[in-house]
């Protein structure tokens, strides 16, 4: 590595804020400028520290090797905790963060409307069909999430307005984990959110229901402590999270105009 130039390359990078601006001066690839500042991290033992909510772990997880296989050097450092800590005193670079953002301190880039949905494993339709209206969970095995005294009442969204329906089933558990395993072997019907379930819907492992009835979404955001100094490498991160979360947004959206309803899927 040409360590004097590569310096250069930063330098430029935390002037300009671009790697696209820094690669069109250079003559050379956004890729190729973000791997030489990959290098100099590599190069100093830089490593990034990133905190998400155990709702999206499973999620970044899954791709993150992506990321790291396109960025030779770059060490990510995933902290996994549903507890809302102080930023610089904690060392982190980046935080997802579910709910209201309130310090004044940290720096909100992106905020978006994460969303929970109803899932069921295909065996479990083949034994018991698929509720087509909220009301029909009434009569289905269903998964709790044990949250506190209301964790069996679940809200959804329909045309009249919110609608809570009171779930019954004989298997609840105090981590989003537990409840998608249970829901994956075909317990009963699970309320998770999107990123702990994209995947296995992706799969066919799990069938979204009750499509047209939304729960209530929660705010998430993508934070971070200030806009002074910002490394590239949070720069790196912080786009390919933004870009996984799109990916997910466009993948919803295809799959609301092509997907057959779930009493179709009971019936084939």
């Amino acid at each position: 590595m040409d360590l004097v130039g590569t310096l250069q390359v930063l330098v430029r990078v935390v002037e300009t804020g671009s790697f696209s601006a820094v690669a069109r001066e250079r003559d050379l690839t956004q890729a190729a400028v973000a791997r030489q500042i990959a290098q100099l991290e590599e190069h100093f033992g830089v490593r990034l520290c990133v905190a998400v909510p155990t709702t999206t772990s499973r999620f970044l997880v899954q791709r993150l090797p992506t990321l790291l296989a396109g960025h030779p050097g770059l060490k990510v450092e995933l902290v996994i905790s549903d507890r809302f800590g102080d930023m610089i005193q904690d060392r982190l670079d980046l935080a997802l963060r579910v709910g209201e953002i309130t310090d004044s301190s940290l720096i909100k880039r992106r905020s978006w409307t994460g969303e929970r949905i109803a899932v069921v494993a295909p065996s479990y339709i083949e034994r018991h069909g698929a509720p087509t209206v909220p009301a029909d969970l009434e009569h289905h095995t269903c998964i709790l999430h044990n949250v506190g005294s209301d964790s069996d009442v679940w809200t959804f969204v329909t045309p009249e307005g919110p609608k809570q329906v009171r779930v019954n089933g004989g298997f609840l558990a105090n981590d989003f984990r537990a409840v998608r395993q249970a829901a994956e072997i075909g317990y009963g019907i699970a309320l998770l959110p999107l990123l702990e379930v994209f995947d296995d819907l992706q799969s066919g492992q799990l069938f979204s229901l009750l499509n047209g009835f939304p729960a209530p979404g929660f705010p998430v955001s993508l934070v971070y402590p200030s806009r002074r100094h910002l490394a590239p490498r949070t720069r790196v991160v912080m786009e390919f999270v933004l870009a996984q979360m799109q990916e997910v947004r466009s993948s919803l959206e295809a799959r609301t105009r092509h997907a057959a309803p779930a009493s179709a899927v009971a019936n084939d």
